[in-house]
């Protein structure tokens, strides 16, 4: 998968509990709050990049747990190390970044 630039990226946590599994489908973080700078809802549906993978929110379930879909948008789901970056992925940026990603692969 392409590298994403971070700019694709809005509000980030970590992880406090390492995921040792790749079938893990729940997440501690050091703040669900964190993934949401500008005071959003957290929501269900919402995306978030961890290393190279990408997950979907499926459940809320504390201020520091989250229920996730692995392996989303065709990434790979992954073992995470304690305190690995938690980023919320900004849909409109993500898609500029992946255009640009393509176009500089087409053109090597």
């Amino acid at each position: 998968m392409a590298a994403i630039a971070w700019s694709a990226v809005a509000g980030a946590t970590t992880i406090t509990e390492p995921v040792a599994s790749t079938t893990e489908k729940t997440l501690t973080v050091a703040s669900v709050a964190n993934l949401f700078p500008d005071k959003l809802t957290p929501g269900i549906g919402s995306i978030i990049f961890i290393d190279d993978e990408f997950m979907k929110i499926t459940g809320i379930v504390s201020a520091t747990v989250i229920q996730v879909e692995r392996g989303y948008l065709g990434s790979t789901a992954a073992t995470h190390s304690d305190n690995a970056p938690v980023h919320l992925v900004s849909l409109p940026e993500l898609f500029k970044a992946l255009k640009r990603a393509t176009v500089l692969a087409t053109a090597a």
